[in-house]
C-alpha cells in the first residue's frame, strides 16, 4: 500500500467516524487533492474544486459553467469525461 492510499484510508475513516465532521472542508480538499494526483483523468483538480467556476472562463478545463460540485462523505468528486 502506498503511503498515499495510507493517507486516503485516515482520511476517509475520520469523516465517516463523526457527524458532524470536524474539518470537513479541509479533509475533503486533501482527499480530493490525493485522488486527483492518483488518477488526474479521473478526479478534479484540487485547484478546479477550489476556485468558483465563475472566476474562470467559459468552459474551462472542460468543467461548463453550472458544473455539480456536490459533496458525499467518501466520494471524491469524479471528472466528469
Amino acid at each position: 500500500m502506498s503511503f498515499i492510499q495510507r493517507e486516503l484510508d485516515r482520511i476517509g475513516n475520520a469523516i465517516r467516524q463523526s457527524n458532524p465532521v470536524p474539518h470537513y472542508d479541509e479533509l475533503y480538499a486533501a482527499q480530493q487533492a490525493l485522488m486527483w494526483a492518483l488518477d488526474p483523468s479521473s478526479y478534479k483538480s484540487p485547484y478546479d474544486l477550489l476556485v468558483p467556476i465563475s472566476d474562470t472562463p467559459g468552459d474551462s478545463e472542460g468543467y461548463p459553467a453550472g458544473n455539480d460540485r456536490s459533496r458525499s462523505l467518501g466520494s471524491p468528486a469524479r471528472h466528469a469525461s
